[in-house]
């Protein structure tokens, strides 16, 4: 069974989100869901409102209005670290690592710090999962910017989310390593069950990769549905193309 089936478990549901900041309205009225085992993607123009809808259903900012839901627990306003606990975690554009710590100690700092009861993987095979077992004692810092992206994700995965969130977890990185990252994020829906929500500006990546795609422009959704027919949307082309 897919993730996308009818039958698959709502994860996270959004409720007529708004982000206002002064008299900016950067996310209006937005209600989406993910399901469970699914991999959603989320794409727009610069400005459409992505990062800060991302940055609402972590807790960074919280919502001006609506409801933020994850797993039937209402999240709108606990802080990012609540959230994490809960199984709900980011990434970072910036990849959030310790560049003067080894990859290993890395990990094992946060699989140490993490109080949830499933941050049980031991730190060998979460270093395995993303490939980065062959560079576990190389100094963070000294890593190939792919790699840098991999531990990014490990750090996330020590946590044991059972929703990943990743931003721009392809910038910067080449055609191989980008297809590193997607056959690595397939494993975690795939074999490790973790649900995924994917922002990126790669589009075609995105298509390849998600069961879903969500599509904002100036703050509102204009798109939801399958790739192949979210590429043809009359909608997203104006969108990306004016």
């Amino acid at each position: 069974m897919t993730a996308t089936s009818e039958t698959a478990r709502t994860l996270l549901t959004l409720s007529s989100v708004s982000r206002v900041f002064g008299g900016l309205t950067a996310v209006d009225d937005v209600s989406m869901d993910l399901r469970d085992h699914e991999i959603l993607g989320l794409i727009g123009p610069n400005g459409a409102g992505k990062s800060t809808l991302f940055n609402v259903v972590s807790g960074v900012h919280r919502a001006t209005r609506g409801s933020v839901t994850f797993d039937g627990t209402d999240i709108t306003k606990m802080k990012p670290h609540t959230i994490s606990r809960r199984g709900l975690t980011r990434t970072l554009q910036d990849a959030g690592v310790f560049s003067s710590m080894s990859v290993r100690a890395n990990v094992e700092g946060v699989r140490g710090a993490s109080r949830r009861g499933r941050a049980t993987t031991d730190t060998d095979q979460l270093l395995a999962t993303c490939g980065l077992s062959g560079v576990s004692e190389a100094m963070a810092g000294e890593l190939p910017h792919g790699y840098e992206r991999r531990l990014s994700i490990a750090l996330a995965l020590a946590t044991a989310p059972r929703l990943l969130c990743l931003d721009e977890p392809l910038s910067g990185l080449n055609e191989a390593e980008t297809d590193e990252i997607l056959t690595l994020v397939r494993d975690l829906r795939d074999e490790h069950r973790v649900s995924v929500l994917f922002i990126d500006h790669n589009m075609r990546a995105v298509m390849r990769l998600c069961d879903r795609v969500v599509v904002l422009d100036r703050g509102q959704l204009i798109c939801d549905g399958p790739p192949a027919e979210v590429q043809k949307d009359p909608k997203m082309i104006e969108a990306y193309l004016g």
